[in-house]
């Protein structure tokens, strides 16, 4: 596992707080994430816990509930979706 010192920040006017993270461990081939992928984030008594955020809707095809997973967001904000079911590929 790789480790890094990273820092809190607070930069918007809504009070939002962002987590910097070191470039080497950003750009390790084991870190999970890619820029700007949506995760989970809980805490416990001293822990910061991130985790992917799957988002599943209903298949626009095979219309199989929660089968289709999110991949990534489109530059035009439109959500790219995978069917888990019959492996269609769908924007939305």
């Amino acid at each position: 596992m790789q480790k890094a010192r990273g820092r809190f920040q607070i930069r918007r006017s809504d009070g939002a707080w962002f987590l910097f993270l070191p470039k080497r461990l950003t750009e390790d081939s084991g870190f999970p994430f890619e820029k700007g992928e949506r995760v989970k984030v809980a805490f416990s008594e001293d822990a910061l816990i991130a985790r992917k955020f799957i988002q599943r809707i209903q298949c626009s095809f095979c219309l199989a509930d929660d089968a289709a997973k999110l991949v990534r967001t489109n530059l035009d904000g439109t959500a790219h979706y995978i069917c888990e079911k019959c492996d269609e590929e769908f924007d939305e």
